[in-house]
C-alpha cells in the first residue's frame, strides 16, 4: 500500500487501493463501533469493486444505497441493495425509520442532494470514505 500524506502531516491522509480515508484500515475502523450502518455506493471503477461492496454488505448486514453511477442500481437483485433510496428519503416516515450511527461510502460522490441533506441532519459516529484512487474526495 502506498500512503499519501497531507502537507506537514505525520499520519497518512489515505492509502491507495480500497483503504480508509485518513489512515488505518476499514476493518480497524469498523471495530470502533458502527452498529447500525449504511453503505453508500457511489461511482465504482468496475464489477470487481461492485463485488467488493456487496461482499462487505453481506459481512456487515448493512443496507446499500446504490447510486446510478455505481453499477449496482440497475440489474442488481441483491437483497441488501436499495436502488430507490431517493424516493424513500422523500417520505418523512421513512427518514425517521432509518436509524443509523455510521456511513461507509465506497466510490465517488452520490448524485442525490436529498441523501446529503438527510446525512447532515444525522448524528453520525463515523463517516468513512473508501476510494480506489489517490485523489481527495469531499463527500459533501
Amino acid at each position: 500500500m502506498i500512503p499519501v500524506y497531507a502537507a506537514g502531516a505525520e499520519t497518512p491522509y489515505y492509502y491507495f487501493a480500497m483503504r480508509l480515508v485518513r489512515g488505518g484500515t476499514l476493518q480497524t475502523a469498523m471495530r470502533k463501533g458502527i452498529k447500525r450502518g449504511l453503505i453508500l455506493a457511489g461511482k465504482l471503477k468496475d464489477r470487481a469493486e461492485a463485488g467488493q461492496v456487496l461482499a462487505f454488505a453481506e459481512r456487515t448486514g448493512f443496507p446499500v444505497f446504490a447510486d446510478i453511477t455505481s453499477g449496482l442500481r440497475l440489474g442488481c437483485r441483491h437483497p441488501l441493495v436499495i436502488s430507490c433510496f431517493d424516493q424513500l428519503l422523500f417520505s418523512p416516515r421513512s427518514r425517521s425509520a432509518l436509524k443509523i450511527d455510521g456511513v461507509v461510502h465506497f466510490g465517488g460522490r452520490m448524485t442525490s442532494r436529498r441523501l446529503y441533506d438527510f446525512l447532515q441532519k444525522k448524528d453520525l459516529r463515523e463517516y468513512m470514505s473508501v476510494l480506489s484512487h489517490p485523489l481527495r474526495s469531499d463527500p459533501f
